[in-house]
């Protein structure tokens, strides 16, 4: 299969993406800490490991939504004549999403890598402090 042309943007553009999905990146950790608390007062008998897995799928979503959002928006902002225009030909110019493909079973297989990776990790981390 073969990747789409890389996409023709400016500097402007580029730092202007990059500042917007380090805000968003910052904001998902506000909306992670919402979340936690919204679980916590709903349900006040679920165990703290399923409380913090709320919290983290949470704080993730929100990380997706605001980074597609910006990587769709802000690259196709333009200043012409003194205003500010969105080019709909820049919009879907850095990434293309279909739905009618195997995109799911990416998304649980990269789920489960992270998973293990991660048990590995803290299992060691325990062991050794």
């Amino acid at each position: 299969r073969e990747l789409p042309p890389t996409p023709q943007v400016g500097k402007r553009a580029l730092i202007t993406t990059i500042g917007a999905l380090a805000v968003a990146y910052r904001w998902s950790g506000y909306v992670a800490a919402l979340v936690d608390g919204f679980v916590y007062r709903a349900t006040p008998t679920a165990t703290p490991a399923m409380g913090r897995a709320l919290q983290v799928l949470g704080g993730h979503l929100a990380w997706l939504v605001v980074g597609v959002s910006v990587l769709a928006v802000v690259p196709a902002l333009e200043m012409r004549d003194g205003r500010v225009r969105w080019d709909r030909g820049k919009a879907t110019a850095w990434y293309r999403f279909k739905w009618k493909t195997d995109w799911l079973w990416w998304v649980a297989g990269g789920y489960c890598a992270s998973a293990l990776i991660f048990n590995v990790a803290d299992g060691l981390n325990h062991f050794l402090v």
